[in-house]
């Protein structure tokens, strides 16, 4: 998704924020409403895309401090991997969350040998306490790419709201008719797991079973 200047507001923090927030950063305008930020020596633009903040942010030379809520496995479709495994001069901190335990311990292992990255098993929320996360069991979403494209978008897929997992496996209707065939199988609500010592309270938590998956989930 884009990262563009359209709403104002948005526009106003951006001119605000960027010289004391980002390093190198300073903020200036050619003609009547145009608005632009620099970072280092780059220009970004209401026409700028999220890519092009990143390019800008980590090519600065300066420090870079980066939280990533919701890493996944820390490869499929990540636009920070090839800035993180990157070795530069640049001093790069970050800490990435990533509350479903399968994905965390694959970016866990992922990021061993990093010491300037920590990696953290819990999700996000308006206050500390622990609540069910939903997702798709992984050997289930290895299955629902259907007829395409093959994008492994299941994967990606998580919420303290079962409805919205619910919704994206109706959205995606379009992959075929095998697809559409296993719906009620994709949605099945398998019991919670307990993440404590990583297997199912009742059954393995791979296999056969339904597809929608419960997780009760620490969040800060």
């Amino acid at each position: 998704m884009a990262w563009r200047f359209q709403i104002p507001f948005r526009v106003a923090q951006l001119r605000r924020k960027a010289r004391r927030d980002i390093p190198g950063a300073r903020t200036g305008s050619n003609t009547g409403d145009d608005v632009c930020a620099w970072i280092g020596a780059r220009m970004l633009t209401r026409s700028s895309s999220l890519r092009d903040f990143y390019e800008a942010y980590f090519s600065s030379g300066k420090e870079a401090r980066v939280i990533q809520v919701g890493a996944n496995d820390g490869i499929m479709c990540d636009p920070l991997r090839r800035f993180l495994v990157h070795r530069t001069n640049q001093n790069i901190q970050a800490v990435l969350v990533e509350p479903i335990p399968y994905y965390y311990a694959k970016l866990r292992n992922l990021y061993a040998d990093y010491p300037n990255i920590t990696v953290l098993n819990v999700a996000c929320g308006v206050s500390c306490g622990r609540a069910p996360i939903y997702f798709i069991e992984p050997s289930v979403a290895d299955q629902m790419n259907g007829d395409g494209p093959p994008n492994d978008w299941a994967h990606g897929q998580g919420s303290f709201d079962r409805n919205v997992v619910k919704y994206w496996i109706e959205r995606n209707r379009f992959r075929g008719e095998n697809y559409v065939r296993n719906i009620d199988h994709y949605i099945g609500v398998r019991r919670p797991y307990d993440r404590t010592d990583g297997s199912a309270r009742h059954g393995a938590m791979a296999g056969s079973g339904t597809g929608c998956f419960a997780s009760q989930q620490t969040f800060v």
